[in-house]
């Protein structure tokens, strides 16, 4: 019976992203059992699916001659029902419901509005700060003195600003130089870039604070998704979910104000699960283990297939009939696709150093494994992921412009041996992310082998990362 809900369920979501042309909903064994082949090393994976609660979503796109879509065709393997922590998954949602509000609801409003959060305490000991100063990341091999005159400052200010360097040191790739000695605020630009990019929760607490939990419900329901997204990812204590901060948004001027209100957040008294949903078998409070799993009811809860199809909806966007399309314009969606598979190295200009170093598949599970391998130039995965709580997700759009190949693969995995949750003891490292890397690996293979009556031009993608 559960089984047949869910395939109702996604032949459902799969018809309501879809457009004129035919859409093909295929779970072929054959498939998964040609990627289950190629990954020995993780059958036991694929045998005790239900205890990884392993869940993967796949779709080989057909374009026709004019590069519109011939035809959708998905495959799906393990649990969909259980429950997952879908952690920093909840980003894509939020990225594209901040432009849809803004896009609808305030005028002047863009992506360089500044933002700025009163000083008031919410969430207990928790408040937003609204300055920082702003920094450069070298991307050349140079001394600080080139550095200074490539930027056009002079050099002593910034030798100043920047006192543990020499001036006459070569400056390491990825370095962030300060260039400023005031702060500026936050533009709404800043913050989905710090929470595409380099995943930072204090920037998604933020733009969760602008969208409100009553805007991200209103949204699933109206695209008859499941999901809901009704928390911070911060620890608030009981009681605590229910303030939120006053904040005001001003045009580019940063002087003219566009909105100044707090956010609604009034449906986070509601209990969503009349049922506990329990996760492991003993779970932390405070510094000590009890017994018994961690209660996520009224946490997050996200379907994979879902934010599978939500990611479609945002790559496809022109493909779409008008009504089934995101509510926002190409500007926004080539700024998504952008941020979603822009590397850390590629952001020059930001408001924090918090991110020094990070590598490109820091945020690329699925293909590259959160290696610190450099991804190939040929190679782009615009993606979502997210871990926490052992579960593991990613879920992402990867192209090859070398191949002409592109595919849709989504997957999550629990990964928890002893079974308490909260102690940060999960083999993220030591099992998902190679799991999810060799899983990549393998879905793209089959694709770049897959006949295909036209290949598809993807220069509408590749060419936002030139």
């Amino acid at each position: 019976m559960k089984t047949r809900f869910f395939l109702l369920l996604l032949f459902f979501v799969t018809v309501s992203v879809g457009n004129a042309n035919a859409i093909g909903e295929v779970s072929n064994e054959q498939y998964w059992k040609d990627v289950r082949k190629r990954m020995p090393e993780f059958s036991k994976i694929f045998k005790k699916h239900k205890d990884f609660r392993l869940e993967i979503l796949v779709t080989q796109i057909d374009r026709n001659a004019a590069n519109g879509i011939e035809r959708l065709k998905r495959y799906h393997f393990g649990d969909s029902l259980s429950y997952f922590y879908p952690a920093s998954i909840v980003k894509l949602p939020a990225s594209i419901f901040l432009l849809e509000k803004i896009r609808e609801q305030l005028k002047n409003g863009s992506v360089e509005s500044f933002v700025y959060f009163d000083s008031a305490f919410f969430c207990g000991n928790n408040r937003y700060e609204n300055y920082y100063p702003l920094y450069h990341r070298v991307t050349q091999k140079e001394s600080f003195r080139d550095f200074a005159k490539r930027m056009h400052l002079p050099a002593d200010y910034v030798f100043k600003l920047n006192a543990h360097l020499h001036p006459d040191s070569l400056l390491p790739l990825n370095t962030s130089i300060r260039l400023s000695e005031w702060k500026y605020q936050l533009t709404l630009r800043d913050l989905l870039i710090a929470m595409l990019v380099y995943s930072d929760n204090d920037a998604f607490n933020k733009v969760y604070e602008i969208i409100s939990q009553d805007f991200f419900l209103m949204r699933f329901r109206e695209m008859n998704y499941k999901s809901r997204v009704v928390r911070r990812l911060m620890y608030c204590p009981p009681g605590g979910d229910t303030l939120a901060p006053e904040y005001t948004l001003t045009d580019r001027d940063s002087v003219t104000v566009l909105v100044q209100t707090r956010s609604k957040s009034l449906s986070s008294r509601m209990r969503f699960e009349s049922e506990p949903v329990l996760v492991g078998k003993r779970h932390m409070v405070d510094d000590r283990i009890v017994k018994g799993g961690k209660d996520f009811a009224n946490h997050n809860w996200v379907r994979l297939n879902e934010m599978h199809y939500l990611l479609e909806k945002l790559v496809l966007h022109e493909h779409l009939d008008q009504d089934k399309r995101l509510r926002i314009g190409p500007f926004e969606q080539r700024t998504l696709i952008r941020l979603l598979g822009n590397h850390p190295r590629e952001i020059t200009r930001m408001r924090t150093k918090s991110f020094d170093g990070l590598p490109d598949a820091y945020l690329n599970f699925l293909l590259f494994g959160g290696t610190e391998e450099t991804i190939p130039d040929n190679l782009r995965s615009i993606n979502v992921a997210g871990w926490a709580f052992g579960f593991t997700t990613d879920c992402a759009y990867i192209i090859d412009t070398k191949t002409k190949s592109e595919i849709f693969i989504s997957a999550r995995i629990y990964t928890n041996k002893d079974k308490v949750i909260g102690n940060d003891k999960y083999e993220y490292d030591k099992i998902a992310r190679p799991f999810l890397k060799r899983l990549g690996q393998v879905v793209l293979e089959k694709e770049q082998k897959r006949e295909k009556e036209t290949l598809p031009h993807l220069m509408s993608v590749a060419g936002l990362f030139k």
